[in-house]
C-alpha cells in the first residue's frame, strides 16, 4: 500500500499519458461507417436540422433579441390578443424600427410549441434588429 502512495505521481502520469494517447489515436467512427456503407448521422436527425437552421440564421446581419411576455397565472385570451396586435404593429413598422426578421407564434403556427410554454404562462417573440439602425 505504501508503494502505491509513494508512486501516486508515477501512476497518475502513466494514466494521463495513456488517456491522451488513446484520445489521439482513436478511429473516426463516421469514416468507418461510411466505408462499410452505413450512413453516420441521418439528414433528418434533430442535430443536423438544428445545425442547418443555425447556418441560415447566421447569414442575416443584426443582433438577435427576444421579447418575453409572462403572467404567473396564465396568459389570458384577452392578453394573447393584445400581444398579437402588438406583434403585428411591430411587424408592420419593421423597416422603421430596424427589425429584419421576426419569429412569433401568431404568424408561424409551427413555432408555437417552441415559443409558448406548456403551462401558458410565458410567450416569446424572437426578432433580429439591424445594427445599422441603432447608430
Amino acid at each position: 500500500m505504501k508503494s502505491i502512495i509513494k508512486g501516486r505521481w508515477v501512476i497518475f502520469s502513466i494514466w494521463l499519458v495513456v488517456t491522451i494517447l488513446l484520445t489521439v489515436i482513436q478511429p473516426d467512427i463516421n469514416a468507418i461507417l461510411r466505408q462499410q456503407g452505413q450512413q453516420g448521422t441521418s439528414s433528418n436527425s434533430p442535430s443536423v436540422i438544428a445545425s442547418e437552421l443555425l447556418k441560415k440564421m447566421e447569414t442575416a446581419k443584426g443582433s438577435d433579441n427576444l421579447i418575453v411576455f409572462y403572467d404567473e397565472k396564465k396568459i389570458s385570451d384577452d392578453e394573447m390578443e393584445k400581444i398579437e396586435d402588438s406583434v403585428k404593429a411591430i411587424r408592420s413598422s419593421s423597416s422603421e424600427l430596424g427589425v429584419t426578421d421576426m419569429i412569433d407564434p401568431f404568424s408561424i403556427p409551427d413555432a408555437k410549441s417552441s415559443l409558448v410554454s406548456e403551462d401558458g404562462t410565458t410567450l416569446m417573440v424572437s426578432y433580429k434588429l439591424d445594427n445599422f439602425q441603432l447608430g
